[in-house]
């Protein structure tokens, strides 16, 4: 393929129907024949007649996304082609009539496939080979390495490839666009974000031997080291990252992590000294700390009454089991939804910083300012917020019935000479303090790991790829830890502690760090950001208070921080750090994430930040973000391709939620798009192309009371009386009754999905017992999210390095105010 021409890879297509094609399928599964057919037929990469990764019977199989299923497929059609469910013989080939891979076959497979969420429904004697195969250790699913969501097409858009090929045959059509995800594929696998994934996977493979093999001595790590003892359920590169987590700190049963019966506020428990309830000492150090500062009485006082709200907030829990596996009636589950609060907002308490009639922090445009900070179950976050009329009338109105911050109140920081204390160690060492990971035989392997991982550390390049590996599973243990469903790991108890006892540490030093002049300028699970506050002095205040905790910061001088909330920040330093939907693919595109919008926008908004520093508090300078555009696009050292890349819009539809998009010309010509495209705004010309969108609307989610309710009324509106009504719903209501669809997206929707998918879908009968089972949803026109309706558009799906003559479509045909406007839509919910 010519979008492709870089890419030295060779593409085989095989006709399923044939015996040799499918024979080579089966070779490249590498089936043996086998008297027993529960038993395995796979080679996997342990057994001794497994030669090299790049025998052409042994291979690697890489795709993406082909758990829920492409493998199913293939085994479905292996055990098909190997075992006709009379004879264990395996191989017999010419059962190949008796079972004709019609494409008829094939696509009610797939339809069996797509119908199911995962491989619960894979027929009994299809999945030896299944799972089989996936322990084989043979087969790389690349999107287990991102954890992220995201279709193989979307990143191929963001990598500025071929997303969709259109084609008049609708076969051909498919087989090209199946070649090119081919090719995405293998772009994918090569990706560095993706590459160190999977290299630390596999070096955790290769480095920790009860990831693989089975226990040789009970209560311990120690491992068989041979193919006759592989564990039932090894890992593979395609396991989670928490199931590394689990396996790594508790490989077997008899290793288990036993939960604490209740929380309690108990800390440390490492050993040390002597656990005590952290909660009281805290307030001892607080009221210490109280006497030695320049707080006003009533400061010291609204401290103190602070703390009380968090020590009653996380109280509540304490003696509560929140681990729903080790309930009994004398220990019952407590499910943290129906606690008295999930969560709690207080104000960091600061000296006054520029006296004022108010006595209350100001900016140089006169905002009266203070730091607020949430905590809860999830975890801690915080940031500046303006003070209207008052602090008291401020407190009360602050947020709204979410618990959120309302809009009034919001403010974006920006300062300079600021510090970020670096919570890098925070939580592995509280994990280690409260011994969270320490088996009933005593053995602690998360804190042998964390002190392996600082050695190896330090050791230099030789150990990078094994200490990245130890840091993934160190830092994917908590949520291992916190699971609703049992493993190992499993203890919910332990965990909540340990992250309420987080959060209030992180207050705490907050609130050290306030009481000596401190601006607390953002708080999040990361760390802490503040300035106004010497070096010297917060690194006084660190060994202090952080040493009382057992715990390590690491404070990083940032010359200049914008700040909108706990998470949209802008860091300068030596470099650049962006973070946040609206800012983070600023200096590079993150293809493994999910973009909506042109990441010029990002370009253009911090450009226009960082160059402007009096912009928050100024109307938006159109002028100004043009330029900023102008010159980026007239950047002779940028290659047109890589501004074609910035300038794409994704537009992504979704079948699961009923988002179709197509197009219309000025003509009322339609055509319906695929899932993913690139469209670009053009200027308007005498050929118009509009984007339009079909949307499916709930009449009302996950509430059948409710719908039934508004059903009712339809057909009442309609005459019927209340019997009728009733033996409709009871019999069956055709849905064209009482679903008002969209007459032009029915006549799209059915001739893109096909009759029978659309009668499925949106002309089922509906009764009163249906709509337990399944939401309404009616097909209507909508608008595109951040498109106006008139805007024209370009589509183009290919490879961008295919593009005619990018330089001048982009001088000649390329609407640059659509940019300028949406920048100016994200910059007023920024400023201030």
């Amino acid at each position: 393929m010519e979008q492709y021409q870089d890419t030295p890879i060779k593409i085989q297509i095989e006709n399923l129907r044939n015996m040799p094609d499918m024979l080579n399928v089966i070779q490249r599964y590498n089936a043996l024949p086998s008297a027993d057919v529960t038993k395995s037929n796979i080679i996997s990469e342990l057994d001794p007649r497994y030669r090299n990764r790049d025998a052409k019977d042994q291979g690697w199989r890489i795709s993406y996304n082909s758990f829920p299923k492409q493998n199913v497929l293939l085994s479905y059609l292996i055990n098909l082609m190997c075992y006709n469910g009379q004879t264990k013989q395996r191989f017999i080939h010419d059962k190949n009539n008796k079972y004709e891979l019609t494409p008829e076959l094939v696509y009610t497979l797939n339809e069996k496939i797509n119908s199911t969420t995962n491989q619960l429904d894979i027929p009994k004697n299809v999945k030896p080979q299944y799972n089989a195969w996936l322990q084989s250790n043979r087969y790389l699913d690349i999107a287990t390495a991102n954890p992220t969501d995201i279709s193989l097409e979307r990143i191929g858009l963001n990598l500025g490839y071929t997303v969709n090929i259109h084609a008049n045959d609708k076969i051909e059509q498919t087989i090209l666009n199946s070649v090119n995800k081919c090719m995405l594929t293998q772009k994918v696998f090569e990706l560095p974000e993706y590459q160190a994934t999977i290299t630390a996977k596999n070096k955790l493979l290769n480095n920790y031997k009860h990831l693989v093999y089975q226990q040789k001595y009970p209560k311990t790590k120690q491992t068989y080291n041979d193919y006759q003892h592989v564990y039932t359920n090894r890992l593979t590169v395609n396991s989670t990252s928490q199931k590394f987590a689990e396996r790594t700190i508790a490989p077997y049963d008899d290793m288990k992590i036993i939960d604490d019966p209740t929380i309690n506020f108990l800390y440390p428990k490492n050993g040390t000294t002597k656990p005590v309830d952290i909660l009281n000492k805290i307030q001892q150090l607080l009221n210490y700390q109280l006497g030695n500062n320049s707080l006003t009485q009533a400061q010291k006082t609204e401290v103190m009454t602070n703390f009380q709200h968090i020590y009653n907030f996380c109280k509540q829990f304490e003696g509560k089991n929140v681990n729903q596996s080790i309930a009994t009636p004398t220990n019952p589950y407590f499910d943290t939804k129906k606690a008295k609060t999930t969560s709690l907002t207080v104000r960091f308490v600061q000296p006054t910083y520029q006296q004022t009639n108010d006595g209350l922090y100001h900016d140089e445009y006169g905002n009266s300012l203070t730091s607020w900070v949430k905590i809860g179950l999830g975890g801690v976050h915080g940031n500046e917020v303006k003070i209207i009329n008052s602090l008291d009338e401020t407190k009360q109105g602050l947020l709204d019935n979410k618990g959120n911050i309302r809009e009034q109140y919001k403010y974006t920081s920006d300062v300079t000479n600021a510090i970020h204390q670096d919570f890098a160690s925070y939580y592995p060492r509280l994990l280690i303090n409260l011994n969270v990971f320490k088996n009933e035989h005593g053995q602690d392997i998360y804190k042998e790991l964390y002190q392996e991982r600082i050695a190896n550390k330090n050791k230099g390049p030789a150990f990078q790829e094994l200490q990245l590996a130890q840091k993934l599973v160190l830092n994917s243990a908590s949520g291992g830890a916190d699971a609703n469903f049992n493993t190992n790991i499993r203890c919910n108890n332990k965990a909540l502690a340990m992250r309420l006892i987080g959060q209030v540490f992180a207050w705490y030093i907050g609130q050290s760090l306030a009481m000596q002049g401190a601006k607390i300028v953002s708080i999040n699970t990361d760390g802490l950001y503040t300035s106004g506050i010497s070096e010297k002095l917060n690194q006084e205040i660190l060994d202090r208070e952080v040493a009382n905790l057992q715990l390590e910061i690491e404070p990083e001088n940032i010359q200049r921080f914008i700040s909108k909330d706990a998470n949209n920040r802008i860091e300068i330093t030596d470099k650049l750090v962006t973070n946040g939907a609206n800012v983070k693919n600023a200096q590079n595109i993150n293809v493994s994430k999910a973009l909506d919008h042109a990441a010029i926008c990002d370009y253009i908004l911090v450009k226009y930040l960082i160059q402007n520093q009096d912009s928050l508090f100024k109307s938006f300078d159109k002028n100004e973000a043009q330029k900023i555009l102008s010159n980026y696009l007239q950047n002779q050292q940028i290659d047109p391709v890589e501004k074609l890349r910035y300038l794409q819009i994704p537009i992504i539809g979704n079948h699961t939620n009923y988002t179709y998009h197509f197009l219309q010309n000025n003509n009322q010509q339609v055509l319906m798009l695929p899932e993913t495209n690139r469209i670009f705004p053009v200027k308007t010309g005498e050929n118009n192309i509009y984007l339009k969108a079909i949307k499916g609307n709930y009449i009302a989610k996950n509430n059948p009371n409710k719908t039934l309710k508004i059903l009712k009324a339809k057909l009442q509106k309609q005459g019927f009386d209340y019997e009728v009504i009733q033996d409709k719903l009871r019999i069956g209501i055709p849905a064209d009754e009482v679903l008002s669809h969209d007459e032009l997206a029915i006549n799209l929707l059915r001739n893109h999905l096909g009759q029978t998918k659309f009668e499925q879908e949106f002309e089922q009968i509906i009764t009163k017992q249906s709509l337990l089972d399944k939401n309404l949803r009616e097909l209507k026109l909508s608008k595109v999210k951040n498109m106006n309706e008139n805007q024209p558009v370009f589509i183009f799906n290919n490879n961008l390095a295919t593009f005619n003559n990018p330089t001048q479509f982009i001088n000649t045909q390329l609407d640059t105010e659509y940019y300028i406007n949406y920048v100016e839509k994200v910059f007023n919910r920024w400023k201030n």
